[in-house]
């Protein structure tokens, strides 16, 4: 009897421990499993989830999904080592707001300190320097006068900066405003006067101009 009751609690002994290394095997695969998402998520690239946050606060500025983490991305690929690392972990902290209000107010804060950023410059894309404009690219042809939309490419402006056409010749005039969008690019519509016109783009704060771009007018 009591050689049939040390084997019943071997027995019990034995089941006991089984389940307590199971348990503990599950606890120590859920922890390890834990601990690989932690990494996952912090290593995460936060392009994508600031424009998922833009999107879900109406602040794409008219961008698309994609075209917004492009341009976010954009911002990351200037900077290398400690400085991408401090802005990386600026950009993502801001995801942690818990209203818009927040996400908003964090994103404000990230200022050139923070966020560092190669010297400025505006490019004029179009029109291209040495094109001849006519009807055929008149962007408003219920005017009268032959209305042509410039597109510039600015990189490094200050926040909320405006880029400023100047019309220097046959007369030289500030001819124009325009505040780029989150990719960058300001379009500014502005009446072209027949004949050869030159332009230049300048920053209104960043001391900064684009190269000259000479068009002929043919109306």
């Amino acid at each position: 009897m009591e050689l049939s009751t040390n084997g019943r609690n071997m027995r019990t002994f034995v089941a006991r421990r089984k389940q307590v290394y199971e348990g503990d095997v599950t606890r120590r695969l859920a922890l390890a499993l834990f601990a690989l998402a932690l990494g996952a998520c912090s290593n995460a690239d936060p392009s994508g989830g600031t424009c998922e946050r833009r999107e879900e606060c109406g602040n794409l500025e008219g961008l698309t999904l994609a075209e917004c983490t492009a341009a976010e991305q954009e911002r990351l690929d200037r900077l290398s080592g400690d400085a991408r690392s401090t802005c990386e972990s600026a950009v993502a902290a801001c995801l942690d707001g818990v209203t818009c209000d927040d996400f908003r107010a964090c994103q404000a804060d990230i200022d050139r300190s923070v966020c560092p950023c190669p010297d400025p410059s505006l490019t004029i894309v179009s029109p291209t320097d040495g094109q001849t404009i006519g009807a055929a690219d008149d962007a408003d042809p219920s005017d009268a006068q032959l209305q042509y939309d410039f597109v510039i490419d600015s990189t490094c402006l200050e926040e909320l900066e405006q880029v400023q056409l100047f019309l220097l010749d046959p007369v030289e005039s500030s001819y124009g405003f325009g505040r780029p969008d989150l990719t960058g690019r300001a379009t500014i519509r502005v009446p072209l006067i027949p004949g050869s016109n030159r332009f230049i783009a300048r920053g209104m704060t960043t001391s900064v101009e684009s190269a000259m771009v000479t068009v002929n007018v043919s109306p």
